[in-house]
């Protein structure tokens, strides 16, 4: 395509991290990857957040980069709008910020504007702090609303009945060069060294990765562990995560989890958080991974990234995750009514079963290649913008 001729879209995250960055939430993690496998077609803009070592203003590719001092959410917006005017995008795209698109529709009305919603926490008033009436009008403003889950539609459409017409579904997916499949001959060998290096070589490792907040339901996790460890002395579990986004904070759910965990202490042990770059190596040495989610979650790409890396999966059924993880196929789905119950029993299975362990784990290589790997997530993106945007006209 002509390069004079290609469209351009902006694409303006919260500003509450920078794009690209290690130390982000899915949202900028998700707009990075999107935008490096669609800048062959598309001249892309990102907006978000200024921090130490990036510049305001970089351009690579057909990606620039545009990153305001952080000064505050309105300014932030007020900032963008002003770049968004001077650029005439040919469409611009909110991520996860419905109550945003107003001022974004009042300042360019003749754009089209298309939400990206990641979750359903913006639409819960409660932590909106009363912006209920502009993420309504948001929603009815914006010309396209982009959820990554079947689930996500159902929820916003049960909640928001006028937008179902303007609801489009594309899951999300993972590098599967970065998150390697553990099956294949060199990263057998790649994982046993990083056994070694980490002093873990006879251990049966078990792998939680995420927020440190109750409805990622890891409480559950250390409240089976114990039995766990009767039928498996070797086993070691690696909680990953923190409860916030860059920070080590601890709160009163993360000393109830430490608790837990300290009854046990040969057998778990926390990992604060952790850049993502340095995510790969936790999921080549792990055997199984849980996702014992309670909450609504969309998506969750921790599904997803330990799929590619070829570790079975056990997750709790709620929300979008059973879009994902496939019961008796590539892991095990947990009913959130006997989750302890059930989570004991399969990671039973998993443990005392290499064959199955290996057997799942092909088959969730297989499925992140079929249906969840960035080329895959962004040509049916750079679909949906040419079947309901035309700005490839």
């Amino acid at each position: 395509m002509d390069g004079l001729r290609r469209p351009r879209i902006a694409i303006v995250t919260p500003g509450s991290f920078t794009v690209p960055s290690n130390l982000s939430s899915s949202v900028e993690r998700v707009v990075d990857a999107l935008s490096r496998n669609m800048q062959n077609e598309i001249d892309m803009l990102i907006f978000s957040r200024r921090s130490k070592g990036f510049a305001g203003y970089d351009r690579k590719g057909g990606i620039t980069h545009i990153r305001p001092k952080p000064l505050g959410s309105k300014r932030y917006q007020a900032s963008v709008r002003r770049w968004i005017g001077r650029f005439k995008p040919s469409l611009i795209q909110i991520e996860n910020r419905p109550a945003q698109i107003v001022g974004m529709k009042m300042n360019h009305p003749r754009t089209p504007v298309w939400l990206s919603l990641h979750s359903v926490t913006f639409l819960e008033s409660e932590l909106t702090k009363g912006q209920s009436r502009k993420i309504n009008q948001g929603l009815c403003l914006a010309d396209r609303i982009v959820v990554n889950s079947q689930f996500l539609k159902e929820e916003v459409t049960r909640r928001y009945p006028l937008c179902e017409r303007k609801i489009l579904v594309n899951h999300l997916g993972t590098d599967d060069k970065l998150f390697a499949s553990q099956w294949s001959a060199p990263m057998q060998i790649e994982r046993e060294r990083t056994k070694v290096r980490m002093g873990y070589e006879h251990k049966q490792i078990v792998v939680y990765a995420g927020r440190l907040i109750r409805i990622k339901g890891v409480h559950h996790l250390l409240n089976v562990w114990a039995e766990v460890v009767k039928q498996f002395p070797q086993a070691l579990l690696l909680i990953i995560g923190s409860a916030f986004y860059g920070s080590d904070r601890i709160t009163p759910y993360v000393r109830g989890l430490h608790r837990l965990g300290n009854r046990l202490p040969h057998h778990v042990r926390f990992i604060p958080f952790t850049p993502y770059s340095r995510m790969p190596e936790w999921f080549r040495i792990a055997d199984v991974a849980v996702v014992p989610s309670i909450g609504q979650e969309a998506f969750g790409l921790v599904n997803v990234e330990a799929m590619a890396s070829g570790v079975p999966i056990i997750a709790g059924d709620a929300g979008g995750i059973h879009e994902i993880v496939e019961h008796g196929k590539n892991g095990y789905l947990l009913r959130l009514d006997s989750i302890e119950s059930e989570m004991l029993i399969h990671l039973g299975e998993l443990l005392g079963d290499a064959v199955k362990r290996q057997q799942f784990g092909e088959n969730g290589v297989r499925i992140v290649r079929e249906k969840f790997t960035w080329s895959k997530v962004a040509e049916r993106q750079l679909e949906l913008y040419y079947r309901h945007a035309h700005i490839f006209e």
